[in-house]
């Protein structure tokens, strides 16, 4: 990583926080010029006016990984074709499934999807 211009691992080694780590990790070693640089590239939010299909957004609140101010709203996407829903827990990979037997049942503890996803059967 020595060859990698802006890489500090002592900067690296100090990191307490996701931002902390993209900008002394994720940023110089894709290129880009700080974490706002590679959060503006990267992110899906200026695509999501050209998908020409309904479509539903579920973000979490407590997301470590993203700010809810970043979170688009249905207003915001000029197709009209999208429907959000935000909930209050479920962190970056929330709605993890169990198996009950029965097939997949996954709990919605933010209360956001009307109780819950249930799939049953395979």
């Amino acid at each position: 990583m020595d060859s990698v211009d802006g890489f500090d691992i002592e900067r690296v080694r100090s990191c307490t926080t996701i931002g902390e780590f993209d900008d002394a990790v994720v940023a110089p070693v894709y290129g880009f010029s700080d974490k706002i640089d590679y959060y503006r590239q990267t992110s899906c939010i200026n695509l999501l006016p050209s998908i020409a299909v309904p479509f539903y957004v579920v973000n979490a609140l407590d997301d470590p990984f993203f700010d809810p101010d970043c979170f688009p709203s249905p207003t915001s996407i000029s197709s009209g074709l999208m429907t959000a829903n935000y909930v209050k827990k479920g962190g970056h990979c929330g709605f993890i499934y169990h198996d009950n037997g029965e097939g997949e049942v996954r709990s919605d503890e933010g209360g956001g999807l009307g109780g819950g996803l249930e799939r049953s059967g395979s």
